[in-house]
């Protein structure tokens, strides 16, 4: 190989390390932006049905799904929690109220296999969920949901549990007890983000909560959507292309 060759394939390796090198700091650096979600939040389309059970959803021991219901409601509503710009945790910082916006309405379901199979009968599912809109309130108690189902559901396309208003087969979060669901509402002060810690004791029930957001809202997309493009922007700097056949 002559000499001026060999020094164009030098220098095209190095250049070839330093794109490399600065694609993975790149890639780092938003890892430690955004986090990675330990979570399970998963939006669905509106399935058949949220009952325990559910074959619209199917069952799960660590996803929450959810889904939106109406959307552009005007009527007033009476909410378990009214949602500020102040970070709240539920339970201990609720604060009934009514929401006057107009607002759409989204749906959270969890309802963990029934059969464990490994001696641990609680099941929980932790995760967030970040809306281009404000949350304005949430619906958490039994009674509440089977009351609000038939007017910010979509009944009778999805089929909703009519469930007793309290114990343990109730439909609701428990706030008190062994087994105590936690919300975090307005995450940081950001009026767009919610926290679910969901507990189920022998996977015998469901867990479900609605959310009331400032119409036209969407769902911001996952970390772990950001690091699968980041991963291909990656393969693009460094240059990576697919086999090519002989």
């Amino acid at each position: 190989m002559a000499f001026g060759t060999l020094c164009s394939v030098v220098q095209d390796s190095l250049k070839g390390l330093v794109r490399a090198r600065f694609a993975l700091c790149s890639l780092i650096a938003l890892l430690g932006c955004v986090g990675v979600a330990q979570a399970s939040v998963q939006i669905i389309s509106a399935p058949t049905d949220v009952l325990n059970g559910a074959s619209g959803t199917g069952e799960s021991d660590t996803t929450i799904f959810g889904f939106q219901e109406q959307t552009g409601i005007l009527t007033d509503q009476a909410v378990n929690h009214l949602v500020s710009g102040t970070q709240t945790n539920i339970p201990g910082g609720q604060s009934p109220g009514i929401v006057t916006a107009t607002f759409d309405s989204w749906f959270f379901h969890f309802d963990p296999v029934s059969a464990t199979g490994d001696g641990n009968p609680v099941r929980s599912a932790t995760g967030s969920i970040t809306f281009t809109q404000n949350i304005l309130g949430l619906i958490f108690l039994s009674a509440d949901l089977t009351a609000t189902d038939a007017t910010l559901g979509l009944s009778p396309t999805t089929t909703y549990p009519n469930t007793p208003a309290t114990g343990s087969a109730s439909r609701g979060l428990e706030l008190s007890g062994a087994n105590i669901d936690r919300l975090i509402a307005s995450v940081g002060n950001d009026q767009r983000t919610l926290d679910f810690d969901i507990l189920l004791a022998n996977s015998s029930g469901v867990d479900q909560v609605r959310v009331l957001v400032a119409t036209g809202a969407g769902v911001v997309p996952e970390a772990t959507s950001l690091v699968a493009w980041s991963l291909l922007s990656l393969g693009g700097v460094l240059g990576l292309r697919p086999a090519r056949n002989a």
